[in-house]
């Protein structure tokens, strides 16, 4: 399956069993648009995770299920819990991660999607 969302070029896309992963860069003063465009087109089952600017072992991470938005910071070797969110709460969330990764990331990367296979099948 090829994952496609309006202004977002993807970089690559890594199998892991039981997901996809897709990397991405964010463009250079259009952070928000990204994410407006990001969490607009994630399908139940997927998540989007940026590098949290406050520690550079964890990420802020936001996910769709059937039910909405949730949002969590995860850190090498301890999770946060999932608890919903509105679309405004998870795109200020994600904001200041895909702002300092658009400037610091290496090309092709900043952000991710991780499409989990349940998502995909059909």
């Amino acid at each position: 399956m090829t994952l496609t969302i309006p202004g977002i070029n993807f970089s690559s896309v890594r199998d892991a069993g039981s997901c996809l992963i897709y990397s991405f860069t964010f463009p250079s003063g259009a952070e928000s648009e990204a994410l407006d465009s990001i969490l607009n087109h994630l399908v139940s089952d997927s998540e989007i995770s940026v590098s949290d600017p406050t520690n550079g072992d964890c990420a802020l991470e936001v996910r769709r299920t059937s039910s909405g938005l949730e949002l969590k910071r995860g850190c090498h070797g301890a999770f946060g819990t999932w608890r919903p969110a509105t679309f405004q709460e998870a795109k200020s969330w994600l904001l200041p991660g895909a702002v300092v990764a658009s400037s610091n990331a290496r090309p092709g990367f900043g952000g991710s999607i991780t499409l989990y296979k349940v998502a995909v099948r059909g």
